[in-house]
This record gives C-alpha cells, sequence and structure tokens, in this order.
C-alpha cells in the first residue's frame, strides 16, 4: 500500500503526527493497512479539509475509541450503525466504516451504506481518483470564502436536507459542531426510515 499511501500523505493539510506502537488499539482497526496508516499520522486533516481521518488520540480529530462510542452520537441512530468501525468522514459528516472486511460510505441523512472497496488501498486510490466526488469537493470550495473557513470540529450542514429537496449549494449551507450534527442527523434518518419516495416529510426537532 506504501504508494497509495504516499500519495495520500501528499495532500494532508493537518496530522497529529505518529503514534506510539502501543497506543494503536488492535480492537479499533480494520486490520493491517489501517494500523500501517495509523503509524504514519494518528489522525489528519487531507484533501482541502474535506476528508478526516481519526486517530488514537483527539489532538486534532476525534479519537477512534471516542467517536465509535455506542452512548455517543451512534445512539441517535438507534440500530443503524450496528457492525460498523468508523475511522473517516469527510466535511458533510456522511462516515466511512470498515464492516466485515470492506470499507462502506455511511450516508449521514439516511443511515444508507454505500460499497466502496474491498481494502484501505483500494478506498485511498478512489478518493485519489475523484475528490470531487467522492468527497463533494467542488461544494466544500463554493462555500469557502477568505472569511468563512470550515473548523475541524464542524461539518458542514443543509438547512433544508438534501434527501428532502434540499439544493446543493453554498447559501443551504451552515457550519454545525461534528456531534450536534450526526445527532441531529441520525434522528432524521430514523423519523424518515420508511417514508416513500415522494412521501411527505414532517419536521420533529428534539434536544
Amino acid at each position: 500500500m506504501s504508494r497509495s499511501l504516499d500519495s495520500l500523505v501528499s495532500v494532508i493539510v493537518s496530522s497529529a503526527g505518529p503514534p506510539r506502537a502501543d497506543r494503536i488499539p488492535a480492537g479499533l482497526t480494520g486490520g493491517a493497512e489501517h494500523r500501517e496508516l495509523l503509524s504514519r499520522h494518528d489522525g489528519f486533516i487531507a484533501f482541502e479539509g474535506g476528508l478526516r481521518c481519526f486517530g488514537t488520540n483527539a489532538q486534532l480529530v476525534p479519537s477512534l475509541s471516542d467517536w465509535n462510542r455506542p452512548e455517543g452520537w451512534r445512539s441517535a441512530y438507534g440500530m443503524l450503525t450496528e457492525g460498523l468501525l468508523f475511522f473517516a468522514e469527510d466535511a458533510f459528516g456522511n462516515q466511512f466504516g470498515f464492516q466485515e472486511g470492506r470499507i462502506v460510505r455511511f450516508l449521514a441523512e439516511t443511515a444508507d451504506r454505500e460499497g466502496m472497496a474491498d481494502s484501505l488501498e483500494e478506498w485511498i486510490e478512489t478518493l485519489l481518483a475523484d475528490p470531487d466526488e467522492e468527497l463533494s469537493l467542488w461544494l466544500l470550495r463554493a462555500w469557502k470564502r477568505p472569511d468563512r473557513v470550515l473548523e475541524p470540529g464542524d461539518h458542514l450542514c443543509p438547512k433544508v436536507p438534501f434527501v428532502a429537496g434540499g439544493v446543493y449549494e453554498p447559501d443551504n449551507l451552515y457550519p454545525l459542531a461534528r456531534h450536534k450534527s450526526m445527532v441531529f442527523k441520525g434522528d432524521f434518518a430514523l423519523q424518515t426510515r420508511h417514508v416513500p419516495d415522494g412521501g411527505k416529510i414532517r419536521f420533529k426537532v428534539t434536544d
């Protein structure tokens, strides 16, 4: 995986640095390739801020252990995150996770899972081949201005959810703290889980 990993490292914009070998928890990795990635960069932000990869500490991004706690944001999704180990996210809160040896994209608004790759190397190559498509970098770039920067702890959230007809335009976006973003989207995903295409959605906001 060294060449793909080197290519990914070239687009890192901020890194927590390498961890001590004994700090990489075996139960919170997706295998040898993931451990290799963590041994190089213990949590980092890449692709102009469009990708955040979690590490063993919470210096820059959440730690793997904190982000995967069942009683954390995952509880807002009920059983919809079961069987997944989340190791990265995009700027909009969509998660990347390991599921039975494969990597899937977990869509935050719907809790749907999209198969992406059979290995971490394949996942990296997929992102590198078309980051605008895979990470919606074009929308992140369109939202950014000299006086408007997305903080590492925030997600860009649509004022009107995309699945409810919200437009993919900067004016429909606002920054929200990562945990609040996921709790809101988890509640939304549960409420709309069985709504048929074209059906009406009634928003129910909870604390």
